[in-house]
């Protein structure tokens, strides 16, 4: 049995994290990771190697870095910290880097908004909008383009994984399942009866992962014969108005 996204009768709707999932260019993510774990290092009065050490670790205890120094006393805000991250970027210096399977990631997404006809997936990300912007524009693309809406947090409460901005979708799509795809084990657990999640592995791609959610609500999704509706689509059943001078 095949089913259509289009069709699944029960509402619901697709995020998706951005880093290391939809953007996954190696170049640039090094960076903002060699970023981060200097703000560390000067927040903490410690040699950049022993930052390196720590920012890796929080982000898998606590889920963010400005979360970690808050919880350890140092008085920050994510504005600050991403203002230091994310505001002194040369962005050209990244588009050599950027390597035709960084395009990937895109190509799933447009696919899986081919099969919601009706809607787009959403992106819920810690990263701010100039990191998003920018990153996807080094792709010849734009969050327009991709998402029906972009969930960005703003401030430190409502930082992945803590409860408020979860709870703000939630509100702001009741009734709906809400299939969340990201790789943080934190962010992907104890969400409540109306999310499922999966947490994305290194090797998954953003398709599988969200067959592997729709095949949990109850569907089987047989992705070779969907994708090969849409790109091999039938063409002699298509009404096609064409002019040929």
């Amino acid at each position: 049995m095949s089913i259509n996204m289009s069709i699944i009768n029960k509402p619901y709707k697709i995020l998706i994290d951005y880093n290391d999932i939809i953007f996954k260019n190696k170049h640039a993510l090094k960076h903002l990771n060699n970023r981060s774990a200097l703000f560390v290092s000067k927040k903490l009065n410690i040699s950049y190697s022993e930052g390196v050490k720590i920012d890796k670790i929080t982000n898998k205890t606590v889920g963010h870095t400005v979360t970690f120094l808050n919880n350890s006393g140092i008085k920050t805000t994510l504005e600050e910290y991403n203002e230091f991250v994310y505001d002194h970027i040369d962005w050209g210096a990244f588009k050599s880097h950027i390597k035709n399977s960084d395009y990937d990631p895109l190509i799933d997404i447009h696919l899986l908004n081919e099969f919601q006809k009706t809607q787009k997936c959403i992106l819920f990300t810690n990263s701010p909008r100039i990191w998003v912007d920018n990153t996807l524009e080094l792709l010849s693309t734009s969050s327009y383009t991709l998402f029906d809406d972009m969930v960005i947090c703003q401030d430190t409460e409502e930082l992945k994984p803590n409860d408020h901005m979860y709870d703000q979708i939630q509100k702001k799509y009741p009734g709906e399942e809400l299939l969340l795809i990201d790789n943080s084990f934190l962010s992907v657990t104890g969400r409540g009866r109306y999310w499922r999640a999966y947490l994305h592995k290194h090797d998954d791609t953003i398709f599988t992962s969200a067959q592997k959610l729709i095949n949990d609500m109850g569907y089987e999704f047989s992705d070779d014969i969907a994708l090969n509706n849409i790109l091999y689509p039938d063409t002699d059943n298509l009404d096609l108005d064409l002019d040929i001078r």
